[in-house]
């Protein structure tokens, strides 16, 4: 499968989380607006900040009737080890072998130059909390379905 585009149905494939095993991402959508955030290791700082970032500010989400769902390359185990069950308001997806990356043809940047371009790093504070900015911005801006099951 390629790129997803607007009307486009969101492959519903059978994954687990760190506490659940064969649920299907249309289980964990539960028909919400859901962002469904993708990254790499519960192991990488950036990527455990962006998860604590979520979990902070997870209320101004759910105000506005959206969820996340976390996809990470962590097995279950080193998911369950990091999180208490409960401990965060919304489910990670453990793919350690890249199924729903692969499906989704999410690839890693060639080098940190290539995923930067031209643009200039901002510090990863800054950067985190206005990724969550902008995803709020569009839960209140646009109205489309951009992917269904």
């Amino acid at each position: 499968m390629a790129r997803l585009n607007v009307g486009d149905k969101f492959p519903n494939l059978t994954v687990n989380t760190a506490f659940k095993t064969g649920t299907t991402l249309h289980d964990l959508c539960t028909g919400k607006k859901t962002v469904i955030w993708v990254l790499r290791y519960i192991g990488c700082t950036v990527c455990h900040y962006d998860v604590q970032i979520a979990a902070n500010r997870y209320s101004e989400l759910t105000e506005k009737g959206a969820q996340i769902l976390f996809v990470m390359q962590s097995d279950q185990a080193h998911l369950a080890a990091d999180y208490a069950q409960g401990a965060l308001p919304f489910d990670i997806v453990s793919d350690p072998e890249m199924k729903f990356y692969k499906e989704l043809e999410i690839l890693p940047a060639e080098s940190m130059e290539a995923l930067l371009g031209d643009q200039k790093l901002l510090h990863p504070c800054v950067a985190l909390s206005f990724g969550v900015s902008q995803i709020l911005a569009f839960i209140d801006n646009d109205q489309r379905e951009v992917s269904h099951f």
